[in-house]
């Protein structure tokens, strides 16, 4: 027996992962590796859950729905925290009081949307879609379409000011007043496609990242930038700023997470390299940073305070995480639309559907106008225009994928009115 083998309590042992993530080297001099704390800090998984480790009420709290179909999804609360309002890319868009779980409104727009937002309160919400953006209540009725706000990728809704803002796929930032229902403004950037942005919940102000790696701020006033600030050597992925408005999160694809000061632009407060790449930033309202990677969502603590942040807890999913939620499918996820396996079964029916009898009996004309060969006629003619538009009806089907159809329901003559001989025949056009 070799006695360096390691023991089996050695390796089951949780600690020791925890020095290897410490005993872990980074090539980059001016990035700090994160320094975790074995006595605060929790690993969860979907086996445990989050509603373990804390009290009571807490859990009481804590729901969970799966959405699997129509995402990937993203979500807004309600500015007094009590509302929630969801939207996947696919079109499906639900509004509900997350306290009591009781639906206000759920719809499928049948088009994609890349943001949604409530207004000054959850009455109304602004969702934008595939190439505009649409105002709905809370019933899910259409109530404006702003043209203007063309292929919006990101929505911010200013609620001290009462107004919209919106980062366009073509490089637009667009304000407008929902008071008057005015544009206040809209201008080019001239940085490319904006699909980072966020606002400055102290001030208003909006905050966008770039492709090459700079972040600049913007205000309605004001048709160029306030501010400019290069923050990354490429592209910024995500960007958050804290309620208080003092502290900046920036993440770029090198998986590096760097803390800025809002009120002295210059050298950033701190820098990390995360183990994989980041896609969302979030603060909390008690200075805690939420770092969404894949499928792994870590919380870190002290940021901006120290010049290293703890790593306060981490979770495991079991899909990719997008915003930082789940959500209750037997209240949520029911849409009427039909599945794949539908689908292709509705296909396969079609070939083998056979043209119906049809058995018509011409009216009686007078003056020798209804003769046996003339009757024979006249019915064999109205049997092949039936057995016409049939066809046609099924060829239409047939490239829509329908659902599911039979003889009896596909095809229906349609009812002849008495003075229908009157209207004018339609002509062939050769």
């Amino acid at each position: 027996m070799d006695d360096n083998r390691p023991n089996k309590k050695t390796m089951k042992n949780p600690k020791n992962k925890f020095k290897k993530f410490n005993q872990h080297k980074f090539q980059d001099r001016h990035l700090v590796p994160l320094k975790l704390k074995k006595e605060l800090t929790l690993h969860t998984s979907p086996k445990d859950r989050l509603k373990k480790p804390v009290d009571i009420t807490s859990a009481k709290k804590g729901f969970e729905i799966s959405l699997t179909e129509y995402g990937p999804y993203r979500f807004r609360y309600s500015q007094n925290g009590r509302n929630l309002v969801l939207c996947g890319r696919k079109g499906h868009i639900a509004s509900f009081d997350w306290v009591t779980k009781k639906l206000h409104t759920e719809f499928n727009v049948m088009e994609s949307v890349y943001d949604i937002c409530y207004l000054h309160n959850e009455g109304m919400m602004a969702a934008a879609q595939k190439n505009w953006t649409y105002i709905y209540d809370n019933l899910g009725n259409e109530i404006h379409c702003l043209k203007h706000m063309h292929r919006a990728l990101n929505l911010e809704f200013l609620q001290h000011f009462f107004l919209l803002c919106s980062s366009s796929n073509n490089g637009f930032l667009s304000w407008l007043d929902v008071s008057l229902g005015q544009e206040v403004l809209q201008t080019k950037t001239f940085k490319g496609m904006l699909n980072v942005m966020c606002q400055n919940p102290w001030n208003g102000v909006i905050c966008c990242g770039h492709t090459n790696g700079t972040i600049t701020m913007w205000t309605p006033n004001s048709k160029k930038a306030v501010l400019s600030m290069l923050c990354h050597p490429q592209a910024v992925r995500a960007l958050s700023i804290d309620p208080s408005g003092k502290y900046i999160a920036t993440g770029c694809v090198d998986r590096t997470l760097r803390i800025w000061d809002a009120r002295n632009v210059g050298d950033p407060i701190s820098s990390y390299r995360l183990p994989g790449g980041i896609d969302k930033l979030s603060f909390s309202q008690t200075n805690f940073l939420g770092v969404s990677s894949r499928n792994v969502v870590e919380v870190y603590r002290n940021v901006g305070i120290q010049e290293k942040c703890d790593l306060y807890m981490r979770h495991h999913s079991n899909n990719a995480v997008t915003d930082l939620i789940t959500l209750d499918p037997l209240s949520i996820a029911q849409i009427d639309v039909p599945t794949l396996e539908e689908k292709l079964e509705a296909k396969k029916k079609l070939h083998w559907v056979k043209v119906p009898k049809v058995d018509i009996q011409p009216r009686y004309r007078m003056k020798g106008k209804s003769g046996s060969a003339q009757r024979f006629k006249r019915k064999s003619q109205m049997k092949e225009h039936e057995k016409r538009e049939y066809l046609k009806f099924i060829k239409e089907k047939k490239e829509t994928l329908g659902g599911n159809m039979t003889k009896e329901k596909v095809f229906q003559q349609p009812k002849q009115h008495l003075l229908d001989r009157f209207k004018p025949k339609k002509r062939k056009v050769d």
